[in-house]
């Protein structure tokens, strides 16, 4: 067995170290609920160390809501009800912060994206709808143009500005 994990050269799901993967992934997505967030500024801090988040869970980015691991408004409710009880507001209040951006860039639900990562989002953006323009469809993520053209303009105006 290994001392540390910095000499690890074993990938994940490779040799003895799958749970210390899994744990690693757990703990970092905050998948668990010993880590859930507790404050909205663990919740900033939570974006800033992933880069961007999505508001509720549906793909393999990491979530806010998921992070927080509380009980639903309604157990039995779709759409708000789903919400977390209390911190439902913290939607609203990390997207509200100078060094967050909110976009519809994630198959028009809500994407958090931290201030560090909006630079490279607004560049891939300016390509694809480059590529786009050029009718290069088959080279370009599944996005329609339009809706690039607007993400392009939003980021790159918000990216100027700062």
């Amino acid at each position: 067995m290994r001392s540390s994990r910095a000499t690890s050269t074993a990938r994940p799901g490779e040799g003895d170290d799958l749970q210390w993967w899994l744990t690693e992934r757990d703990r970092q997505c905050r998948l668990s609920p010993e880590w859930a967030l507790q404050t909205l500024d663990e919740a900033a801090g939570f974006l800033r160390n992933r880069g961007m988040l999505t508001l509720s869970p549906d793909c393999w980015l990491p979530s806010l809501f998921q992070a927080c691991h509380e009980e639903p408004y309604s157990t039995h409710a779709r759409g708000f009800g789903g919400w977390p009880r209390t911190k439902y507001v913290w939607a609203g209040q990390l997207g509200a912060r100078p060094d967050v951006t909110v976009t519809k860039l994630h198959r028009g639900k809500l994407l958090y994206v931290a201030a560090a990562l909006k630079p490279t989002l607004a560049a891939l953006c300016c390509k694809s709808a480059d590529e786009a323009a050029r009718g290069r469809w088959d080279q370009t993520p599944p996005v329609r143009w339009i809706s690039c053209r607007k993400a392009r303009f939003y980021l790159i105006r918000s990216t100027r500005a700062d």
